[in-house]
């Protein structure tokens, strides 16, 4: 009795997890969709000198403003910079649509320029391949929970799927609420298991025991 009521407890506590997991990954999938951050376009790369372009995105604000790969970037509105940091802050201050003023040096000269801030790019094809991964690896955990049984094995290969369905599914957006952070911090734990869910995956793979429609004779 007590056996079946643990088993119970745990199936429920199984599917409302996985209920809100999934619930979560589409609330960050729709914020990570409309959600723009302010960008110019630059990877900057931290030096001894400060904030040096490295690379430029064709036709971004950066690009169109003149600037080229290995300018150093000296101030923001006349706010100093000495870091790619710094930069990325005062995007955020200054906010999308909006005019700042660039004071850079290449070559040994100091000048200035504008730039219009424009929504940073979004790896669009690469995030929903991983949330594509991070659903085949829920739904394959699920079969084989469904399959198996709630046994000791299948319910440890079940969180490794939970994990990393979180692990490829959850996006940070950048937009720094309460469940942006949420989403980061699930993200960093799911990481963290990351190795962990591999090795139970290939253990389970050499140990899984076979559902009850596999052991009826032939």
């Amino acid at each position: 009795m007590k056996a079946n009521l643990r088993v119970s407890l745990g199936a429920v506590v199984l599917a409302l997890a996985t209920l809100a997991a999934m619930i979560f990954a589409w609330l960050n999938f729709v914020q990570r969709e409309t959600f723009d951050t302010p960008d110019d376009g630059v990877a900057w790369l931290d030096t001894a000198n400060g904030a040096q372009a490295w690379k430029l995105a064709p036709n971004s604000p950066a690009a169109r403003a003149g600037i080229r790969p290995g300018d150093l970037l000296i101030a923001i509105n006349n706010v100093p910079v000495t870091s790619q940091v710094q930069v990325t802050r005062r995007l955020w201050h200054a906010g999308l649509w909006n005019q700042v003023r660039y004071k850079l040096a290449r070559n040994g000269r100091e000048f200035e320029t504008p730039i219009v801030t424009a929504p940073a790019e979004k790896p669009a094809s690469i995030e929903n391949y991983g949330r594509f991964v991070g659903l085949l690896y829920l739904f394959i955990g699920l079969f084989i929970l469904c399959a198996a049984g709630m046994r000791r094995a299948p319910c440890i290969f079940m969180f490794s799927a939970w994990s990393l369905f979180i692990l490829y599914s959850f996006q940070y957006s950048g937009k720094l609420d309460a469940f942006d952070y949420e989403v980061y911090w699930a993200s960093i734990v799911a990481r963290m298991l990351a190795p962990a869910c591999c090795c139970t995956s290939l253990w389970f793979s050499r140990n899984a025991p076979k559902p009850a429609f596999a052991r009826f004779p032939s």
